[in-house]
């Protein structure tokens, strides 16, 4: 039996477990920190945080701290029983357990066994529960975890916990980070974290080798983590680096300059020659805030600069600022502010709706109040809208909640999801709500149930691309076989598409999803792709993920792949010749 599996580690494992338990009960989010620097240098690890001492309180009961107080009595086979279970059920938030039972499970087994184990459970395995086996395995044994020649389905997660514990050697991990994916999201927290606990770690990602695409995104969150210190510094580190898309960097900065010092931010700003924005397409108020440089009388531009400032604000305080801004009213544009997006958040949007009726009539009044009551759908839809029509108020946001289907339509649509939305793919018009009430339906079944909503949307035969049913279609396939599916469950999603009986479906689910699969896994997608795919798009995807093997694995795995016996001797070429091209260019 291995060391690790002493006694002491099941005392350690407990311990852990307690730890866990401690952690809920303070609401403290179970993650590794960094702290001071250690003697050994400015740039060794941050040595561990010592465990947490026993709370003066009684600690709150609830079935989460039941359930890890039973969590160390376990055996191996009631461990794995368990797990099985989670992943039957398909339940989300489930990630804290599932970490306390494979510390358990850990004290029996070896992390080898478990993961063979882990990988023959059949139907979906969601790729961010892999990181509640890391969490458990890297508590355990460190370095075996870490090791990056082992499980590579885990190095999403190393490249996390490298960031997070704040190890100066966390680039050599980056290779494993896509954007787009909830381990990149995560990452950029994380980096923009230790840009402000240990800034000369953070640094290090300056020289190291990152991909052009997500360059400017990593970096960007170590500056805006950098900026909440001291943005003019943060700027000048920027400045004196070189890589692509810097401009969004920039914007990161921004972004928080903005936030204590608007006319010393905008007068940077424009020294740099910065006239473009943000895409629109992004929400976030941090963005949405540096819109007040381009329209600094909007009044949606002063509403989400105040509450990018301040996001406790309340509703009286942010009325009266609208009232003292030098607001154009007559360029106002119907777009809801950040106060319903990831903004100021009322708890009880309801009272505030109610504190703002009060409010003098006027422009500003209804600006706060429609904000409030677009809030308020989010959780009472016909509640906020049967106010918002007492109150006379009118916009296009609050129109297209009106139209968007009921709770009645939901009900009935439930009953037999597939009769009802099969009308999607007819011309004719749907009997009973219309179209896009029946769409926004199919969507909201695509991500609550993506592995029924997958297997019955790819056995409808698609309309042409010239009928009026084409497009919402689409959107649905792409949607539920892509983002819903593919996104949170790469390997699982890819699996499917496999056991698909004919050769048309098989490659018509692949292109929906391939793109979210090659973030986390080029070298599947490639081989997915020479597989499955046929005609003239074929070479661009396999190019395409070829070149993503080179970035993210090496360009040995990415030769390796051009023997495969599913690629033509003049596909092996051109592909041979764009590797070649690739590499000569990465060299300069």
């Amino acid at each position: 039996m291995k060391d690790w599996k002493s006694a002491s580690t099941t005392w350690i494992c407990g311990a852990a477990l307690l730890g866990l338990a401690l952690g809920l009960a303070c609401q403290i989010s179970f993650q590794h920190l960094a702290s001071s620097p250690s003697e050994a240098g400015p740039l060794a690890p941050p040595p561990r945080t010592k465990e947490a001492q026993a709370p003066t309180l009684p600690l709150a009961s609830g079935p989460t701290s039941a359930f890890l107080g039973k969590v160390t009595k376990l055996s191996a086979a009631e461990c794995e029983s368990m797990v099985h279970d989670i992943n039957e059920l398909q339940e989300q938030d489930r990630e804290i357990e599932l970490e306390a039972l494979f510390r358990q499970w850990l004290t029996f087994e070896d992390a080898d066994g478990i993961l063979a184990k882990i990988y023959d459970l059949k139907g979906v395995w969601r790729s961010e529960w892999s990181l509640s086996f890391f969490n458990a395995w890297v508590a355990v044994d460190e370095q075996a975890a870490m090791a990056q020649t082992e499980h590579n389905t885990l190095n999403s997660a190393r490249a996390l916990f490298a960031i997070e514990s704040g190890r100066p050697d966390f680039t050599s991990y980056f290779s494993a980070l896509s954007m787009g994916t909830p381990f990149g999201d995560r990452a950029l927290a994380a980096l923009t974290s230790l840009a402000r606990s240990r800034p000369d770690i953070a640094r290090l990602i300056a020289d190291s080798s990152i991909k052009d695409d997500a360059k400017a995104k990593f970096i960007g969150a170590v500056a805006r983590g950098l900026a909440l210190e001291d943005p003019e510094s943060a700027l000048a580190w920027v400045q004196a680096m070189e890589f692509p898309n810097k401009k969004e960097t920039y914007f990161s900065i921004f972004s928080e300059w903005i936030r204590t010092d608007v006319k010393g931010a905008q007068a940077a700003y424009e020294q740099l020659g910065l006239t473009d924005l943000p895409s629109s397409h992004q929400p976030q108020i941090a963005s949405m805030a540096l819109r007040f440089f381009a329209a600094p009388d909007s009044p949606l531009s002063h509403a989400n600069l105040a509450l990018h400032t301040d996001p406790f604000i309340d509703v009286a305080t942010l009325h009266q600022k609208l009232l003292d801004s030098e607001v154009d009213w007559g360029t106002r544009r119907y777009l809801s502010a950040a106060i319903n997006n990831d903004g100021w958040y009322g708890v009880d949007p309801a009272a505030d709706a109610q504190k703002a009726a009060s409010l003098p009539p006027g422009e500003a009044r209804d600006f706060v109040l429609t904000a409030i009551c677009l809030n308020w759908a989010a959780h009472d839809t016909e509640a906020a809208l049967q106010f918002a029509s007492e109150q006379g108020l009118e916009s296009k946001e609050l129109q297209h909640l009106r139209d968007k289907p009921t709770e009645a339509m939901r009900q009935l649509v439930s009953s037999s999801p597939e009769r009802y939305f099969s009308q999607l793919f007819s011309t004719d018009e749907p009997t009973e709500m219309n179209r896009d009430q029946l769409h926004a339906l199919a969507m909201e079944w695509g991500k609550s149930d993506p592995v029924k909503a997958a297997n019955w949307v790819i056995t409808q035969e698609m309309p042409s691309k010239d009928q009026a049913a084409s497009l919402e279609t689409y959107i649905l396939l792409d949607n539920t076989l892509g983002f819903n599916w593919g996104y949170h469950d790469p390997l699982g999603a890819s699996r499917w598409v496999e056991d698909l009986p004919e050769a048309p479906q098989r490659a018509t689910a692949w292109r929906a999803m391939e793109d979210y699969v090659m973030r986390y896994s080029p070298d599947i997608a490639f081989t997915m792709s020479a597989v499955y795919l046929e005609g003239e798009v074929r070479g661009n995807y396999l190019k395409k993920h070829l070149s993503e093997v080179a970035r993210n694995i090496g360009y040995p795995a990415a030769f390796e792949l051009l023997k495969s016996p599913d690629i033509s001797a003049a596909e092996r070429s051109v592909l041979h010749e764009s590797l070649n091209t690739m590499k000569g260019g990465a060299k300069q």
